[in-house]
This record gives C-alpha cells, sequence and structure tokens, in this order.
C-alpha cells in the first residue's frame, strides 16, 4: 500500500518519527505489539530495497500509524535516505504490518529489555501490557538521556514499572541486566531488542539464570558483522549456468540480485528468513538468527542477506 507521511518530529539528535496515514483517510490494518512495516527506499546505491521499522503506536488507532527511525552512521543508506529524502506529504510504499515478534498471550509477569532503538516496539508492548493491567517492567538502557527516545511517553504509563540505565560502561552493563533479568517464575516472559553486543549479553544471562527458551523472545536489528578475514567466494548457479563471485565486502544477496537473479528479501540483518536460497553444496558460514540448528545441519538451505561461504558455493537457483 501507499501511505502518505503526515508528520515527521525528532525525538533524539539521531531519531526521527514518522507518522504515516491513509492518503484517502480510511482505515489502516490492524496490528498487534512487536510488529513492523516493511518501507521501500532509495539509499544511495540506487537499488530500491526494503527496510523494517517497528510500529511504536497504539494498536487502537487504527488512523495512523508511527515508527522511529535511527541514523545509522556508515550503514547501508536506508536510514540516511530516510533521514534526508523524505518530507511530509511524500507517498510512501508500505508493506505489512508483519509481527516476528509478538506477546505472548498469558503472560503473568513480562520483563521488557530496551538498548537504543530497540525501544521502538518494546514502548509498544508496555503500551498494550498496561492496558490489559498486566505487570510489566521496562529496563531501558541508553548512553546519555538525550539519546533516548520516547521517554516522556514512557513515564507516561500508569502502572509500568520504568528503570532507565544511563551511560553504563560494558561491565556495569552486564551486571544491570543480570539484576533486571533475575531468575525466571513459571509465567514469566522475556522481551530484548537493542544492539547485537546488548542483546547476545541478555540471552546468553537469561540462559545462565535458568530461563526456558520459550519464555525468552528477542528482535535483533542486525547480524553479527563481518570479520576483517572475510574471503571472496565463488557462486554457481545450477539451473542457469552463471558463476558469479562474491567480494569481501558484498554479500550473496547483493551478488545474486546484480546479476539478475530475483531474490525474495526483507530485513537484510538475517531475521526474517525471507532471503532463504537452496544450497547444493559447499562449505557454509551461517550468521543468520533465523535458522534452527537442526535447519543448518541438514545444509541444504542459507539466508543469502548476511550468511556467506567458503571456496564454491552451489545454489539451486
Amino acid at each position: 500500500m501507499q501511505l502518505r507521511v503526515q508528520a515527521i518530529r525528532p525525538l533524539t539528535a539521531d531519531i526521527r518519527a514518522f507518522e504515516l496515514v491513509d492518503p484517502a483517510g480510511g482505515l489502516l490494518p490492524a496490528f498487534e505489539a512487536g510488529a513492523h512495516l516493511k518501507v521501500r527506499v532509495s539509499p544511495g546505491s540506487g537499488l530500491a530495497t526494503t527496510r523494517s521499522y517497528s510500529l511504536v503506536g497504539s494498536t487502537q488507532d487504527r488512523l495512523r500509524y508511527e515508527i522511529a527511525v535511527l541514523h545509522l552512521r556508515g550503514g547501508q543508506g536506508g536510514s540516511a535516505w530516510m533521514h534526508r529524502a523524505v518530507q511530509v506529504g511524500d507517498l510512501l510504499e508500505i508493506d505489512g504490518p508483519s509481527n516476528a515478534f509478538p506477546l505472548a498471550p498469558q503472560a503473568d509477569r513480562s520483563v521488557l529489555l530496551a538498548g537504543g532503538i530497540g525501544i521502538t516496539p518494546l514502548l509498544c508492548m508496555a503500551r498494550e501490557l498496561v492496558g490489559a493491567g498486566r505487570q510489566v517492567e521496562l529496563h531501558y538502557f541508553g548512553r546519555s538521556p538525550d539519546a533516548m527516545a520516547y521517554r516522556a511517553e514512557l513515564q507516561a504509563l500508569r502502572g509500568l514499572a520504568l528503570h532507565a540505565w544511563v551511560g553504563l560502561d560494558v561491565d556495569a552493563s552486564v551486571a544491570a541486566m543480570q539484576r533486571c533479568i533475575g531468575n525466571a517464575a513459571l509465567g514469566d516472559h522475556l522481551y530484548v531488542c537493542g544492539p547485537a553486543a546488548m542483546l547476545d549479553a541478555a540471552l546468553g544471562i537469561a540462559a545462565r539464570q535458568g530461563w526456558p527458551a520459550d519464555q525468552v523472545h528477542h528482535e535483533r536489528f542486525g547480524a553479527a558483522p563481518g570479520g576483517a578475514g572475510d574471503e571472496a567466494f565463488t557462486v554457481d548457479l545450477l539451473l542457469s549456468g552463471q558463476r558469479l563471485v562474491v567480494g569481501q565486502q558484498q554479500t550473496l544477496l547483493d551478488a545474486l540480485l546484480a546479476h539478475g537473479v530475483d531474490v525474495a528479501h526483507d530485513c537484510r540483518a538475517g531475521i526474517c528468513g525471507s532471503c532463504l536460497v537452496p544450497v547444493a553444496g559447499g562449505q557454509l558460514q551461517h550468521r543468520d538468527t533465523f535458522l534452527t540448528e537442526d535447519d543448518r545441519a541438514g545444509g541444504d538451505l542459507m539466508c543469502a542477506c548476511v550468511s556467506r561461504a567458503t571456496g564454491v558455493l552451489t545454489l539451486d537457483l
């Protein structure tokens, strides 16, 4: 669908909120807390692609959507395009809403951990849980108060146990998360969203402190970054007979798209599984968070947006 940008407002020096409405004034599709939109963007590469942004507003408001976009310095250009090019009155192409980060329906107590822009889906969750009279606490980690979006909205939520953790170094952040997460009781659910390092630390703490896996939920905004030792590799496409090379600083997805291979994709972060491609052979380096260990052991699928290979990779494409 096409939605009109009704308003843009700064939340911090690097985060802007975008309010989207139906151009004809109609009702928007309903969504649940944790859902996101896919926005078609046109970054500096010139290739139109999509970026996923969590819905922040009330699930009861069918007249407008709100998303918040962090200008990611050194990123792939989607957030820079949103900040630089999008103006009030513009029409944006939107897919969704979709939800890969839903609330557990019958949680007795919910513990929400947010880091930076990770507050966006968790604010929506906090609103929903407070409105339903559920027990909920939200721990918000940020480098400074000025860098933490939606502070006023959080403080206004009556019934929310809000804790702000500001300016902590790595060791202090880990110690704080250990206290925040604690030990799980039957009916407790933990939700984590934020930078990769924070998310990895929180999930490790939860596992060590005895949280069952089905009571821990997370959304990752980016996959593990490539290492300095990444090497180029060759890809053979069985069906077309093409051979192509994926460079050290290039993703398999981008290489396939550049050679005219139409691969579905969405998050570009190894989260959603949209870009799974069939593998016929090769030594894989899985870097996604979508595939299970059993999936990986099968060796016949990989996420083209983040995962790599060594030597020659053969795809059934």
